[in-house]
């Protein structure tokens, strides 16, 4: 074994323990939310442990040699997608930002830098989600526009339409029928026409 291969296991293994301690944090955050046990952590203490998982999903995108956002693009090569990475719980992230969506109304100071860290967040995840949690991320953010606050709907809005939707209702199964994500649009789009403060722009 060669030292460099020795520093790349450290390396993975040092980044893999940090992800898992930050998702842990991710969970207390929201049952100290969802309990109203105090102290009660703020929109920014949540935004910050956020941007980690943000930060780390870029630096591994980088390392990625082939581009995730073509292979996306057919289903067919999700398998080799995913074994592009390092096995990180991206699975865990996805659900531990559902369920703090679920708490945002919850948090008392800091809701529009929560809200910006979670968009991100949500938008860098999308290469490293199976094919459900791809299906089912449009439909995931656009319900962001019911908890977080009137002036993020647009940042909401620039997510499903640059990050988001480009990639996911253009996928086509073996069989080119349509996938679930192109399927759940007009849901999309009426749930920001009903919650946004000013549909016409």
């Amino acid at each position: 074994m060669t030292g460099s291969f020795k520093v790349q296991l450290i390396n993975m293994g040092t980044r893999a323990a940090a992800f898992q301690a930050k998702l842990r944090a991710l969970h207390e955050y929201h049952v100290r939310l969802l309990h109203n046990i105090l102290p009660a952590p703020s929109g920014v203490d949540i935004a910050n442990n956020i941007k980690y998982f943000s930060q780390t999903l870029l630096t591994v995108l980088k390392d990625v040699r082939t581009s995730p956002h073509e292979l996306i693009r057919d289903p067919l090569e999700d398998p080799t997608r995913m074994t592009a990475y390092p096995n990180l719980e991206y699975g865990n992230l996805y659900n531990a930002l559902t369920m703090l969506i679920d708490v945002a109304p919850c948090i008392q100071y800091g809701q529009i830098v929560f809200g910006k860290a979670l968009l991100q967040c949500l938008s860098c995840i999308l290469p490293f989600l199976d094919k459900d949690l791809i299906d089912n991320l449009p439909y995931l953010v656009s319900s962001t526009i019911s908890v977080l606050p009137p002036a993020l709907h647009q940042d909401i809005v620039n997510a499903l339409c640059y990050y988001i939707l480009p990639f996911t209702i253009t996928r086509r199964s073996a069989d080119e029928q349509e996938c679930q994500a192109c399927q759940s649009v007009s849901s999309v789009i009426m749930m920001v026409l009903q919650y946004s403060k000013n549909p016409g722009k």
